[in-house]
């Protein structure tokens, strides 16, 4: 029931940000061209309201396309790119910002967020010095799982992973949500940096989990 718990947290995560994102484009007038919920092998397609939704059989992520403003031109800028700060802000961080409410509400306000605060150093120091730290939070995660009810098990991982995405790295939505502040776009380097990391600490994140189970 735990590892079921963890998974739908995972699933209403995903799909959370897609339909929010969507939704919230939408609404605010910037048009979506592409929904895909899920990566890997593609099981469906449809297409609702002019907008195309995928499907994919990998909940591993998901993510939300717009059209660019000038599909000839070079810059890749897009109808997202070109709407007000405030806009681009809000889509980056809303829809963690309800899966954050969703794991307070179980949570209770001061343990929810005392666990997303430290979200923020546990996830990239866990994936990154995986030897020692990770395997540290893999045990204790472990030990969550047998003493903790599935539901504030399901709870923490919502907590948990609006912090990862909030984190601002290039690629995720943390990284968005700063392009916003600053009013300009980050380097392209920092995102091909970001490209790199981010399937870094996940692997240092497996290689924590196994190193535990091995050990």
């Amino acid at each position: 029931m735990s590892v079921l718990a963890i998974v739908c947290a995972v699933i209403v995560t995903l799909v959370g940000h897609c339909v929010l994102v969507a939704a919230l484009a939408r609404r605010a007038g910037i048009e979506v061209s592409r929904v895909s919920i899920f990566y890997g092998p593609r099981i469906l397609e449809t297409t609702i309201g002019g907008v195309t939704v995928e499907l994919g059989l990998l909940p591993l992520g998901s993510y939300v396309a717009f059209p660019q403003v000038d599909p000839e031109a070079a810059d890749g800028k897009t109808v997202l790119d070109a709407a007000p700060r405030s806009t681009r802000l809000m889509l980056a961080v809303t829809p963690y910002a309800v899966t954050l409410a969703l794991g307070l509400l179980v949570l209770g306000p001061v343990d929810g967020l005392r666990a997303f605060g430290r979200a923020f150093i546990q996830l990239p120091a866990g994936g990154f010095l995986f030897f020692k730290y990770g395997r540290e939070l893999v045990g204790s995660v472990v030990e969550a799982l047998a003493t903790l009810s599935p539901l504030v098990i399901g709870a923490l991982t919502l907590v948990k992973l609006s912090a990862f995405n909030l984190l601002p790295l290039p690629t995720l939505s943390g990284a968005r949500a700063v392009e916003a502040l600053i009013g300009r776009s980050l380097p392209v380097g920092a995102f091909a940096a970001g490209a790199l990391l981010v399937p870094l600490c996940a692997l240092g994140w497996i290689a924590a989990i196994v190193s535990y189970w091995l050990a």
